[in-house]
């Protein structure tokens, strides 16, 4: 399991709360997640999908916001990654795994 996945979860109430086991980020710096978001979505996309005309047309983006997508110099708003991940729950567990 990669540095970011959860080990421990907490109900939504408990984390807004904040009497739940951990805080929301659970001591996670924000820019090392950055960093390993955006290559770890592009390796996501690479091993489920077969061309950024198919990231595009399942995403309901350009071509060119795929390309970046799959360059890492963009990513997807949170909206669509839990969109898809509702949609998609199986992609969860892949995306936490770790190589």
């Amino acid at each position: 399991m990669n540095a970011f996945a959860p080990n421990k979860i907490v109900p939504v109430a408990q984390v807004i709360a904040g009497t739940g086991a951990m805080s929301f980020a659970n001591g996670v710096d924000a820019r090392k997640f950055r960093a390993f978001f955006s290559p770890r979505w592009a390796a996501f996309l690479r091993a489920n999908f077969q061309s950024s005309e198919h990231i595009a047309l399942v995403f309901g983006v350009t071509a060119r916001t795929a390309d970046n997508w799959l360059a890492g110099t963009s990513r997807p708003y949170g909206d669509t990654i839990a969109l898809f991940f509702m949609r998609c729950p199986d992609a969860v567990a892949w995306f936490t795994a770790g190589e």
